[in-house]
């Protein structure tokens, strides 16, 4: 028998999540890791769940079935209507289209996280046990189901029910390969386009692995179509600038076995009435899926995963089910309502169409439908966090590609109205007063990577249109030639490069490493433990630290002899290897 604080049913981004932030002893099974599943389109909250997760954008970039995501392209065929959704603030790198499997290869790689391949024969929640075809498992704390639509917790008790907007739902889709497209018309190649053809039908068109693949689907209450008829109906709805082939049809031209067939999925709008219990959680599509109208569900359970891991971590394994209930029950409200818009039709008026662009489609979605206590209490537990010191104290995954900017004080200038940054003989200007401030406290004189200034948006700037004029200021810093630079005394405490040793803690990997004995310098690394920090940086922490002692500036100078110069941020990190 295994025993493990955490238990994990399924390796999708809702399991990734939980694995990557959970402390103590966690395991994660699943019978078939990396399986073909459809979800293609992107949105923000999927980077948005944890500043640590920003460090992968080149890699995704660089997957082959990544492709940039400018938005979303409302069309109605059936009324004649159409609506245009601008890209996120944050610039197109933060919305994408990519095939599920690369993209969670690439999470369990970078994240270091491990996946057990096997198949569960019994669930025993009275006794805590989980039985595979391999192990016999023991969780002392929480079982979580991140099963997606196979809901196993939720079938085994009886949970599972419809949901009733949504009821006789079913989905199909295929594959197209892009033999050309015609620069002539408006190209969506770089857009997820949905298109309403009747009152409760639609068709997705989601361009992948470089926009030489074409994922189109249609959703409809009517019969099953036939592949062939399918194929042929949604074909007549492709945009105008693609030139397609059906991969059905000539299977040479697949890239992956999964695009030689028509794929469908019946009834697969589906919750559960409870998201907890005594000794489990249903994460993700485990506790509920709607309609995959607004592409939230990877963002969404992502999001969750990390924010259930904080809420278990921050009180010691203890988890408060009531706060999940409310949450939970707030998110399936909005995403009905979200939904609803677009077969109502009223996702087309001016109004609706900002609100459903500014709350799911630019990220931020959980947050804007959150009971009201909920958000107060998120918005005294930022408030608090905005002390430099914890600002640092953030986690990051290992990554060479994490860049630092320096914004020198010398190229601010503050007028009556503005605050002017000069460089290289270029200026940026900024009037909004909010974000003025937010540059003059914690940007101006600093070094700060691109994850940092996320954090300092985030908990600094409550409007929309303030992380717009935020943001537009960064890049355009960045377009007028500030470039990033390695520095060599930025050092990264990786949290498995932490040993107790009999009563000492063991820092760094088997060429480098030190013994610490000091019980306060020792607590004093656990507070550092996953942070990103400037070696110049850690004295200074050290002072404004109240239970720190001389023996812990003794050894913090000791550690920087140990490895400066070993390890150096941008080639490899101090304690990662």
């Amino acid at each position: 028998m295994i025993t493990c604080d955490y238990l994990i049913i399924g390796s999708g981004f809702a399991g990734i999540g939980l694995k990557y932030k959970l402390l103590g002893k966690t395991i994660m099974i699943d019978k078939n890791p990396f399986q073909y599943k459809i979800g293609e389109s992107h949105i923000p909250d999927l980077i948005h769940a944890d500043p640590g997760l920003f460090s992968l954008i080149p890699k995704i970039e660089k997957m082959k079935s990544y492709t940039r995501k400018l938005g979303t392209v409302f069309c109605d065929s059936y009324h004649g209507k159409h609506a245009t959704n601008l890209p996120t603030p944050l610039g197109a790198r933060f919305t994408f289209h990519c095939e599920r499997e690369e993209i969670e290869k690439l999470l369990v790689k970078e994240l270091s996280v491990d996946i057990r391949k096997e198949t569960i024969v019994d669930i025993n929640l009275s006794k805590n046990l989980v039985t595979t075809d391999r192990n016999i498992y023991r969780f002392k704390k929480y079982l979580l189901d991140c099963s997606g639509p196979a809901m196993v917790i939720a079938n085994k008790l009886k949970l599972v029910s419809s949901i009733d907007q949504f009821a006789g739902m079913k989905a199909q889709w295929s594959y197209w390969a892009i033999d050309r497209l015609d620069s002539k018309v408006n190209s969506w190649a770089h857009w997820t386009v949905l298109n309403k053809i009747a009152a409760d039908s639609w068709i997705w068109q989601i361009p992948i692995y470089n926009s030489s693949i074409l994922s189109m689907g249609m959703l409809h209450r009517g019969v099953p179509l036939s592949d062939n008829d399918f194929l042929e109906y949604v074909e007549k709805y492709s945009a105008a600038c693609y030139q397609l082939t059906a991969i059905t049809k000539n299977p040479d031209k697949a890239i992956k076995p999964y695009m030689k067939k028509v794929h469908s999925r019946l009834h697969y709008s589906r919750r559960s009435s409870k998201c907890s219990g005594k000794n489990w959680i249903l994460v993700g599509d485990a506790y509920c899926f709607a309609d995959p109208v607004y592409s939230v569900g990877s963002g969404v359970a992502t999001l969750e995963a990390i924010t259930i891991a904080n809420n278990l971590n921050q009180n010691n394994g203890r988890f408060d089910h009531l706060w999940y209930e409310q949450r939970c029950n707030a998110l399936l409200k909005g995403v009905i309502e979200g939904i609803g818009t677009w077969y109502s039709g009223n996702v087309f008026d001016k109004k609706v169409n900002e609100r459903i662009n500014n709350t799911i489609l630019r990220g931020g979605f959980a947050r804007h439908f959150q009971p009201s206590e909920i958000t107060a209490n998120a918005a005294k537990a930022q408030q608090d966090a905005i002390d430099p010191f914890l600002l640092s104290l953030n986690q990051y995954p290992k990554s060479s590609e994490i860049k630092v900017y320096y914004f020198g004080r010398k190229a601010f200038f503050e007028t009556r109205s503005s605050l002017k940054i000069i460089h290289n003989r270029k200026n940026v200007r900024i009037t909004n007063r909010v974000v003025q401030e937010v540059f003059k406290k914690y940007i101006m004189g600093k070094k700060l990577s691109f994850y940092h200034l996320y954090l300092i948006a985030e908990l600094n700037l409550s409007t929309l249109k303030d992380k717009d004029c935020f943001w537009n200021a960064v890049r355009l810093i960045e377009l007028f030639g500030l470039k990033a630079k390695y520095p060599d005394d930025l050092y990264y405490f990786h949290p498995e490069k932490y040993e107790m040793i009999n009563g000492q803690l063991k820092l760094g990997g088997a060429d480098y490493h030190m013994m610490i004995k000091d019980p306060k310098t020792i607590e004093f690394f656990e507070k550092l433990r996953g942070g990103i920090f400037f070696g110049s940086e850690l004295l200074k922490l050290v002072k404004r630290t109240a239970n720190a002692s001389a023996q812990t500036q003794q050894d913090i100078r000791t550690f920087l002899n140990v490895f400066n110069g070993k390890f150096i941020f941008g080639r490899n990190f101090c304690l990662s290897g």
